[in-house]
Order: C-alpha cells, then sequence, then structure tokens
C-alpha cells in the first residue's frame, strides 16, 4: 500500500509539472518549472569529458543552510522538478537534508550519481524519483573515459538500486572511446529493463583530443540511436529529439543571436528555440547561476551570493543570447514545450513503463 501512495504522490508532482508547462506555452505562467542544484564540485572520478572539470576544484561548497534556503527560493518561483547532482553528490554528509528538503517542498527529484557511495548512502537518497547513475559502454571502453573500476563501481550500484526496487536510469556519454558499444550498453539496459539517457560531446575543444568525436561520427552514432529505438530498446529521448540532431545544419553546436545575422535557414528544417534556459534554473556549487551545463565554460555566470535566485535568473536571461541548439536534453525537453505529439506521448509512456517496473520490483523485493 505505502508503494502505491509513493507512486499517487509521484504522478501528482508530474501531472502539476505537465500543467505548469502548458501554462507556459499559452502565456499563462511565465515562472520556471526545473532547476538543477550542484550540491558540490568536490569528485572522486576523473573522467576525461566533465563539462565543469570538477575534480580539479578546491572551492568551498555552499553550506547546508545556504544550500536549504536556495531549495526554498526555487519552490517559491515554482519549481517542481529538481535535479541534484555534482561533482559526486554523495561525497556530501548532509545530502540526506537536501534530498528530503526538496522533496518536503513538494519537488519531484532526480539524483545522479557516479553509484561509488549509493550503498552506504542509501537511506539517506532512497526516497528520491529517480537514480540516474554514469555508465558510458562496456568495461573497457567505459573506464578508458571514467578511469580504471568505475564500470563495476556504477553496474553493482545500479543493480543495488533496482534491487531497491528504485527507479533507474543510465547516462551515457557518447566518444571515441565508447561510440562502437552503445548497441551493447542498449542490450544491457534492456537486460534489466531500464532508460539511457545517452548525451554527445560538447566543447570538445577544451577535451582530450583522444575522446573527440566529428560530424559523421556523431551522425553514426544518432543513426544508430535511431536504429535501437525502433527496434524497441530503452532510449529515453523520442525519435524526433535524435532527428532533429542528426539535422543539425550548422557548423556551431550552440547557435547565438549573433550567429544567426545573414543565415538564411536551410529548406526543410524548422529550428526548435531553447525552451530549456527560460524554465530552468541552474545553480552551482560556488553560488553562481547559469543557462545550462553546454555553456559551463563559455557562458555567463551571475552570482547569487549578493542577490536572490530570481534576480540572479532574470540578470542571467537580459544577458543570455543563446538561441538554439542540438544538445539532446535541452532537445528532447524544447520537443515537449513545441507540443510534439511523438514526444509528448513518447515521455508519457516510457515514465509510465518506469513506474510499473519499478513497482513490481518492489513488489518482489518485499
Amino acid at each position: 500500500m505505502g508503494n502505491i501512495k509513493k507512486l499517487i504522490s509521484k504522478w501528482a508532482r508530474r501531472f502539476r509539472m505537465f500543467y505548469r508547462l502548458f501554462l507556459f506555452k499559452i502565456g499563462r505562467d511565465r515562472r520556471p518549472v526545473f532547476a538543477v542544484l550542484t550540491v558540490t564540485a568536490n569528485c572522486d572520478f576523473r573522467c576525461k569529458y566533465c563539462f565543469s572539470d570538477y575534480y580539479t576544484k578546491t572551492e568551498t561548497n555552499l553550506s547546508l543552510e545556504r544550500l536549504l534556503k536556495i531549495i526554498d527560493e526555487l519552490a517559491d518561483m515554482g519549481v517542481i522538478y529538481i535535479n541534484v547532482h555534482g561533482g559526486e553528490a554523495l561525497l556530501r554528509k548532509d545530502i540526506g537534508n537536501i534530498i528530503d528538503h526538496a522533496l518536503l517542498r513538494g519537488m519531484f527529484v532526480n539524483f545522479i550519481t557516479n553509484g561509488t557511495f549509493l550503498k552506504r548512502r542509501w537511506e539517506d537518497i532512497k526516497n528520491v524519483d529517480v537514480v540516474c547513475i554514469s555508465l558510458d559502454g562496456s568495461e573497457e571502453t567505459n573506464d578508458k573515459n571514467r578511469g580504471k573500476g568505475t564500470f563495476k563501481i556504477a553496474t553493482d550500484a545500479i543493480d543495488f538500486a533496482l534491487s531497491k526496487g528504485a527507479t533507474v536510469r543510465i547516462g551515457m556519454t557518447i566518444t571515441q572511446h565508447t561510440k562502437d558499444t552503445i548497441e551493447w550498453l542498449a542490450e544491457w539496459a534492456k537486460s534489466r529493463k531500464i532508460y539511457i539517457q545517452p548525451f554527445l560531446l560538447f566543447d570538445q575543444e577544451n577535451l582530450p583530443k583522444e575522446l573527440w568525436m566529428n560530424w559523421e561520427e556523431n551522425k553514426k552514432a544518432l543513426i544508430k540511436l535511431i536504429e535501437l529505438k525502433k527496434k524497441g530498446y530503452p532510449i529515453f529521448y523520442s525519435i524526433n529529439t535524435l532527428k532533429y540532431a542528426l539535422n543539425w545544419p550548422f557548423n556551431k553546436a550552440i547557435m547565438r543571436r549573433s550567429d544567426l545575422k545573414g543565415i538564411e535557414m536551410p529548406r526543410g528544417f524548422r529550428p526548435i528555440p531553447c525552451y530549456y534556459k527560460l524554465l530552468n534554473v541552474l545553480i552551482e556549487s560556488n553560488g553562481s547561476v547559469r543557462t545550462c551545463n553546454i555553456m559551463a565554460r563559455v557562458g555567463t555566470h551571475v552570482s547569487i551570493m549578493d542577490k536572490s535566485v530570481k534576480e540572479a535568473k532574470e540578470e542571467l536571461l537580459r544577458i543570455d543570447d543563446c538561441m538554439y541548439c542540438y544538445h539532446l536534453p535541452q532537445m528532447e525537453f524544447s520537443q515537449l514545450m513545441d507540443l510534439n505529439i511523438y514526444a509528448v506521448i513518447g515521455q508519457f509512456l516510457n515514465q509510465i513503463k518506469e513506474d510499473m517496473k519499478g513497482l513490481a520490483r518492489k513488489d518482489k523485493h518485499a
């Protein structure tokens, strides 16, 4: 009975989220719905593609008191869905307090981790709605990306979380090392009935060249994801989102307002505006707000140390001029806001399937 109540609560928050997105679309409510809260810059891994080089950071993290106040600010701003991550978020001894406060404020909590401390800290995070664990491919290829031994850590963490009845997703970053193991990981995920959220590399010039993917290699990866999706493999994004990235016509991953001057849109390609930056608030562990992780190194950061989160977000939107990109999470989000019927129905079906499978696992291990 307890599991059913949790599921009802989960879907009540989801419906609130979708209702708010609808209100935003028709211009009735322009408040943000989503947030990303980076609770620490510390990390025990040395992933070669880290978008913010967290393993090099020595900065002081925000205090628990400050983070709880930020969560309150976000809730008062209208945020319903929050992604909590790091660095490695489980390095914080008070992570349970942070998660419990977000849940207390009625937020849907997606928790992102590399899995290292998941077993020993399970009691702190067991009530989150989704656990996303990073895994990039087979043992050999994953460990080239993330470090020796990280495959075993991640796979053990995934199986442990599944044994507890959790809703688990895999975060996969596609690089030169892992591009040929997409199907392998899809098979592995399918055998566990969990979804993969694939990510393409961005900001490559600041990454080791051994990781770099040229555009033809990215296209092959996207074609493979589309093929797998059509065959029923658990790829979280819609085919429309994958095709949008595949058909991206520009030679830049991000198109700013200034980049569009004098450019005629290719025939048959309709760019989708980035709703992510309007509806999402991303807060770094050092107390700054930025547009998204794609812009971690090159984007504007606005401090919240001398102003409210709301004020910082409004200032950022006045400065930021990014218009379009093909990054898969942002585009899936924007496809939903664009009311693409396949994306909307697909996300509902994905999440219904996830929850039904999770409920079955909880009953099995009860």
